[in-house]
């Protein structure tokens, strides 16, 4: 189920180009197989110009590449996309990059822009031409510039170095671990039901015949053949990125789970070697193809297209700088270093075991029983034990294809599926809180020391390893998403581990984890049973390399807890100021947020103060485009907290806030796309209410005329109260001026605490449908608020927090639908109340004025109706009652608010 909760990745994305600047031309590029293709010039295009060639990814076709090829065409280049063999309406077979296929194609396209007079040539046959792809399409374009050195440079994304090694990993020897997760979805995504194909052939689809087959074998034995290795290996970079002479930009996701860091590294140090430019920038985001003009890389990818493939001019020469770049997840910055290879300084991690001990008396079996705790009285210099059961299941969940770990999807996967570490199957080392930054960059070297009890057949056991970042309130962070397994020696003994490369800053307090693991969804471990053992010192030796440049000082824990005490009046005025500034909206970068990314993305928040109260503890919250959003909870749950944290008005101790696609701090310029309502509105007393909103826009050095001083206006609906002092206005009124007021800059966000207070019920009714007409336009809201049946008609989703932590959360019809109550009419309420209470209890009825309401809990609503009619009471009606209320106060007991 989880891989069809993905399978949209690898759909062909259909966009019809209604840009006039771009004129796009559909052409048939024919030969051995003639490929589907496209080419994109700008409308205005009077002179020949360079031209790119844009290759996608898999499961795709050249029309997901239509959004990118508009904007470079834009730029002035003459874009050309195509669908791959086997792909879109390409003939041929899929042959997974074949050097005698797909590569071949390159040159055949190189050989048609040639012939295309809007074209810069260098050469007659040689055009002045780039290449750029993701994933899939990454591989086309290192093999095919390798190929043919007429391509002038090349962009590269998300891509593989060895195809082998990155669909079956494996640190020991053998035929590799399979990724049963990627390969399963890869092969179906490519697969489908041809119009026409001859019924043998069926599975395999469009898939060529030796990789269909190759596939089969591999998931039916869990592992692959030498044979398989060798057809895999025929489109390895390792040997063609020697010949590789045009300058090269590497882009690659830090959680990409198909193909990890060490791909993209090794293919950086390959190129390197040769003395071809080349620049490697690892990126925030998980497997991905060729991004369009919001994803993160752009913006490098469009720099390096300037430099060495410029529209005017000529490419700039001399030494690449920064060849190295990766985003400081710690401060959301990108920070540059030489390429993660080489001497570096080092330092060993001092791990302590904890987790499930052995407590039988013979080594290698589970004794009687087992007991959590490394510290246990006497168990705590006992092994730690590790089972992995029968057919490998149940296994964990760490990560889905294309979202990795860090997502807030796999945070309600891992729950529907049963996720997380599995106990008995799992063991966790962890590190002493850091006292300073740690910032590892590149490779972990870990010892393990490992016994297998397992029968003489049983084959290699393989453990999973996993380097977590663990925070003080224990929210972990799985380090880019990476699962490494390590195929054990037949009985097990000490193996030596290079793990896959690390770009993370460690921060003071956090603490750093290795967890052990026997399964994984994502990984073929075998269906035979075993039992492992690690001893409880020693077992696990973690070396890091470590980045010696400082990134800032880090200062004591006192001065980090009270430094925003001390300063939450100036963080306030700043976040005041920055909010609704609408130089500062101009400023900020668009939103790099696709149909689905939330608006609001908060992970893991805590705020805890010194005197020990955790008022936000390890919240977890999405808010998407266009819903109108009610956070609710008792007085004390953390709402208005977790606001003042989401506007920068307070620092949260841990965890992350993004809104419209930007991780925020205190005065962050997104916030001027934003309007807000927080802990009641605030006006000049001896102003009048336009007077206040007039010097409130022009105070950020604003002119009037972009204020849209008609709607708040409109908003605030005060008629000739407008010019009157703000000092005579009534609650309500001063509540409705505020609203207008974050309306001014035309928000792409709202956020609102209790914005309905004070208000008589017209107003109320007129706010609600202000809200619902914003929401449909696309203005994402959040509301906090105590008025349930105001929430219950006012929000499309609700979330529910109680004492810091998330309850429930989801859209408001589902959750309403989610309770369990229901509303019986009778003749005779008081004997009905009697007849029920011996079937459902006395506390789960009531009576209200449109009947008797019966809580039903596990009863069902046919054993209601029986009881009323053996009691003789006339039933003249049931009805289920769906109320927010009743699914508020079941989810937060009596203190509801």
């Amino acid at each position: 189920m989880a891989l069809l909760a993905v399978a949209a990745l690898l759909a062909v994305v259909v966009v019809v180009n209604r840009d006039p600047a771009v004129v796009v031309e559909t052409v048939t590029v024919e030969g051995e197989v003639a490929l589907d293709a496209a080419l994109y010039t700008r409308a205005d295009l009077a002179d020949p110009a360079p031209a790119l060639l844009l290759a996608h990814g898999f499961g795709s076709d050249r029309r997901s590449l239509d959004t990118a090829a508009v904007a470079l065409a834009r730029r002035g280049y003459v874009v050309m996309t195509w669908s791959a063999r086997g792909f879109g309406d390409s003939e041929g077979v899929i042959g997974l990059n074949d050097p005698d296929a797909e590569v071949t194609d390159v040159s055949r396209l190189v050989d048609w822009l040639a012939g295309r007079d809007e074209v810069a040539r260098d050469d007659a046959d040689d055009p002045r031409v780039g290449i750029a792809g993701g994933s899939y399409g990454g591989a086309t374009a290192l093999l095919g510039a390798a190929a043919d050195p007429r391509l002038d440079v090349v962009v590269a994304a998300s891509t593989w170095h060895s195809l082998p090694a990155a669909l079956a990993p494996n640190a020991g020897e053998g035929a590799g671990v399979l990724k049963t997760q990627w390969l399963s979805l890869l092969f179906t995504a490519a697969t489908g039901i041809p119009d026409s194909v001859e019924p043998e052939r069926l599975i395999c689809g469009r898939f060529a015949a030796e990789l269909c087959d190759a596939y089969g074998r591999a998931v039916t034995t869990g592992a692959l053949t030498d044979g398989d290795l060798a057809l895999l290996g025929r489109s390895d970079m390792a040997d063609p990125l020697r010949s590789l002479g045009a300058p090269t930009l590497l882009l690659h996701g830090l959680d990409d789970t198909l193909f990890g860091l060490e791909q993209s590294l090794a293919n950086a140090v390959a190129i390197r070697d040769t003395g071809t430019p080349v620049s490697l920038h690892w990126v925030e985001g998980s497997h991905s193809g060729l991004g369009g003009p919001d994803s993160p890389g752009w913006a490098t990818m469009t720099d390096w297209l300037d430099r060495w493939l410029p529209v005017e001019g000529d490419p700039v020469a001399g030494p690449v700088e920064g060849p190295f770049g990766w985003l400081d997840a710690a401060s959301r910055r990108i920070r540059t270093a030489p390429l993660p290879v080489g001497d570096a300084g080092t330092e060993a991690v001092v791990l302590t075991s904890s987790g499930q001990r052995l407590t039988g008396d013979a080594p290698g079996t589970a004794g009687d029983g087992t007991e959590d705790g490394a510290e246990a009285g006497d168990d705590a210099d006992r092994p730690g034990l590790l089972i992995h059961p029968p057919g490998g299941i149940p296994a964990a969940l760490s990560t889905i294809p294309g979202f990795g770990s860090g997502d807030g999807l796999l945070t309600s996967a891992a729950g529907a599926f049963g996720g997380g570490d599995v106990p008995g199957q799992h063991l966790a080392f962890t590190s002493d809180a850091l006292d300073r930054d740690l910032t590892v960059l590149g490779s972990p070297d870990l010892v393990l020391s490992v016994d297998v009890a397992q029968g003489p057949t049983t084959p290699p056991q393989v453990v999973l390893v996993k380097l977590h970042d663990v925070s003080p309130g224990g929210a972990t962070r799985l380090l880019h998403s990476a699962v490494t397994p390590v195929r054990l020696p037949v009985g097990g003994g000490e193996v030596t581990v290079t793990l896959p490369p690390v770009a993370h800053r460690v921060v003071a307090g956090n603490r750093l984890r290795v967890v052990l693991a026997t399964t994984d969804q994502s990984l073929d471990t075998g269906v035979e049973p075993a039992v492992l053992t690690v001893p409880s010192d020693g077992g696990v030796r973690l070396t890091l390399p470590v980045d010696p440049a400082p990134v800032g000082t880090t200062l004591p824990v006192l001065v980090r807890v009270a430094l925003p005490v001390l300063l939450v009046v100036l963080l306030a005025a700043a976040a005041a100021v920055a909010i609704g500034r609408h130089e500062r909206r101009l400023a900020a970068e668009p939103a790099a947020l696709g149909a689905d990314d939330p608006v609001i993305s908060i992970r893991g928040l805590v705020k805890a103060y010194a005197d020990g109260k955790v008022a936000v503890d390890g919240l977890d919250l999405e808010v998407h485009r266009g819903q109108v959003f009610g956070l609710l909870g008792p007085n004390g749950a953390g709402k208005t907290t977790t606001m003042r944290m989401l506007l920068g008005l307070i620092a949260p101790t841990e965890g992350e806030v993004s809104l419209l696609g930007h991780a925020v701090r205190p005065g962050h310029p997104v916030y001027g796309r934003v309007g807000v309502l927080v802990e009641g509105p605030g006006f000049a007393p001896y102003l009048t209410g336009r007077q206040n909103l007039t010097s409130y826009w022009l105070a950020g050095g604003q002119p009037l005329e972009d204020a849209n001083m008609a709607r708040a206006l409109d908003v605030a609906d005060l008629g000739p109260a407008l010019d009157r002092p703000v000092r005579t206005y009534s609650h309500g009124m001063r509540q409705r001026l505020a609203i207008a007021q974050a309306l001014l800059g035309d928000p792409e966000l709202l956020v609102l605490d209790e914005p309905t207070d004070g208000l008589d019920p017209e107003q109320i009714r007129a706010m609600r449908q202000l809200l619902a007409r914003l929401g449909a336009e696309g203005t994402t809201i959040l509301v906090s608020s105590h008025l349930l049946a105001e929430v219950e008609q006012m929000c499309t989703h609700v979330a529910v927090v109680q004492r810091g932590k998330l309850v429930v959360s989801g859209a408001v019809a589902e959750l309403r639908g989610s309770t369990r109550t229901i509303v019986v009419r009778v003749d005779d309420p008081s004997t009905a109340r009697s007849a029920l209470e011996g079937l459902v209890g006395p506390d789960a009825l009531d009576v209200e004025a449109d009947g008797l309401v019966v809580d039903l809990g596990g009863t069902a609503t046919e054993d209601v109706v029986a009881a009323l009619v053996a009691a003789g009471v006339g039933v003249r009606a049931v009805t289920p009652r769906g109320r927010l209320e009743d699914l508020f106060l079941e989810l937060t007991g009596a203190d509801g608010e």
